[in-house]
């Protein structure tokens, strides 16, 4: 079925998988046309949980296309099989499934620590996984508890609000409680103000 204006008949190009991925996003994750009322084709699918942090899935953060468009330059890949995109950006990669048994735990401060030097120099990070849902949401929450010094609770809402599909496994989730209680103690119980945020 298409649309008709006057006598001409328009179709509606199908909708990929992709594009379907990238309807999980919420509003932010629009590109420009998008916004203008393009199609959902046009939707852009790294979603912004800061101005220089993104969450994505695989499929999405391996396009080159879109890892120029938001000048992404730190990748951050938290899978063993994933691939890493084409473009010459700095990688990371942290080898562990999806499983709740899987130490995540023990990256949390290195990959905090290299979004928040990547913002320091005016760059911009996107963290990924297969499916952008849980390991990828994990780092991003860590960082938001570290540098950001905000609660579990909020950090997992901020993503959420970026990415509505998120849910960390249930041990990921332990983790994260075990690390906001070293990070109270590092701290003292004392919060100190905030590094601009990235």
């Amino acid at each position: 079925m298409g649309l008709t204006t006057g006598k001409q008949k328009k179709r509606h190009a199908p909708v990929s998988l992709s594009a379907q991925v990238a309807a999980t996003c919420e509003p932010q994750c629009l590109t420009k046309e998008a916004r203008e009322g393009q199609t959902l084709t046009r939707m852009l699918q790294l979603c912004k949980v800061t101005n220089a942090l993104f969450i994505s899935n695989a499929r999405s953060a391996c396009s080159d296309e879109l890892i120029q468009q938001e000048a992404v330059t730190l990748c951050i890949n938290v899978s063993k099989q994933q691939p890493f995109p084409a473009s010459s950006v700095t990688k990371l990669q942290i080898p562990v499934y999806d499983d709740p048994n899987e130490d995540l735990y023990s990256h949390f401060d290195r990959c905090a620590d290299a979004i928040q030097k990547e913002a320091n120099r005016g760059g911009r990070s996107v963290v990924y996984c297969k499916n952008g849902r849980s390991r990828s949401a994990t780092i991003c929450i860590a960082y938001l508890m570290k540098h950001r010094k905000l609660t579990l609770t909020d950090s997992l809402q901020k993503v959420k609000t970026a990415r509505h599909v998120i849910d960390p496994n249930p041990g990921f989730m332990s983790q994260l409680q075990r690390y906001e209680r070293e990070l109270k103690n590092r701290r003292g119980e004392t919060s100190p103000d905030p590094q601009p945020e990235a």
